[in-house]
């Protein structure tokens, strides 16, 4: 196990303690109990907000902010301030991401010493939490394409329907049909069909914005998530999907597979839930295919 300190803003003071810096705390008793409360959690937030309370506590900490990049995952805490100190976390080679606590007062050399041994205490249980966090979302992935499930997308659409609404935030849904999808693999075989739904899957992924998210729903179908955008925005990266996956023709085993999509859009309404957003995309893909396909529809 390593904690590396990478860096340290403000000057430290040697054989300094600030005015109520803390020195009766009992560090070998706390670490137990930062172990016991960190037990109670595989939610990665919830770890890293529990060991906050007990260092901002202890440590007259104002802020703390922690980030993996790998995984994606950005979490802050409490109010930013100009002392830090950054730590990075790793077991045995694997890197448990960066934290950061910020306070008003300089560090001390004591205060450091003591930070760190607590986040001894942190480390094992964040790693568990980044390994649950890591089997969950296998478990929601579709194993072909890496698009999120079925059965991961009814349960984020009525999350994220609510949040919008409560945030009174913009959100669109995008349903996809790769047109002819049968012909496909009539003609070029049940791999070469693989191959075309994890190219299209790529072509979608590089198109939308990290924040939002592919779901396939069906053999050949998919959805994706538009977090705060209009039906304006929706239309236009509904069409710059379809004019990418168009203009790609995919190649294989020496065959080119020209490959196009129809696609319906639905933005949210006062009205709506999830389920009512869905069949109003759906709605509008069927359109598109009743149209001639290889086009975008609103409802």
């Amino acid at each position: 196990m390593a904690i590396e300190l990478k860096t340290i803003s403000g000057k430290l003071a040697n054989d300094f303690r600030p005015i109520n810096e803390p020195s009766e705390v009992d560090f070998k008793q706390r670490s137990y109990e930062i172990i016991a409360a960190l037990q109670t959690s595989l939610e990665i937030e919830q770890a890293i907000k529990t060991f906050t309370n007990f260092v901002t506590m202890d440590f007259l900490i104002s802020g703390v902010i922690y980030h993996h990049e790998e995984n994606n995952i950005s979490l802050k805490f409490g109010v930013p301030t100009n002392q830090k100190c950054t730590y990075n976390l790793t077991i045995e080679g694997e890197s448990l991401g960066q934290i950061t606590f910020m306070r008003r007062k300089r560090f001390s050399d004591q205060t450091l010493e003591q930070l760190e041994n607590l986040l001894c205490s942190l480390v094992y249980p964040l790693r568990n939490c980044l390994t649950y966090r890591k089997a969950l979302e296998l478990s929601q992935k579709d194993a072909l394409t890496g698009a999120f499930n079925r059965g991961a997308m009814n349960p984020a659409l009525d999350r994220e329907v609510g949040l919008a609404q409560r945030q009174n935030k913009p959100f669109s849904l995008i349903m996809l049909d790769i047109d002819f999808f049968k012909h496909v693999n009539d003609t070029y075989g049940h791999a070469a069909g693989d191959y075309v739904l994890q190219s299209f899957v790529q072509i979608v992924n590089d198109t939308i914005r990290s924040i939002d998210s592919v779901f396939r729903f069906g053999g050949e179908e998919f959805a994706v998530h538009l977090h705060n955008t209009d039906e304006i925005g929706a239309k236009l990266l509904a069409e710059r999907i379809r004019l990418n996956v168009e203009s790609t023709i995919m190649r294989y085993k020496g065959s080119s597979i020209p490959v196009t999509v129809s696609s319906g859009i639905a933005t949210l309404e006062k009205i709506d839930n999830g389920q009512s957003l869905m069949e109003r995309a759906d709605k509008a893909l069927y359109q598109a295919k009743n149209n001639g396909r290889n086009q975008v529809q609103a409802s």
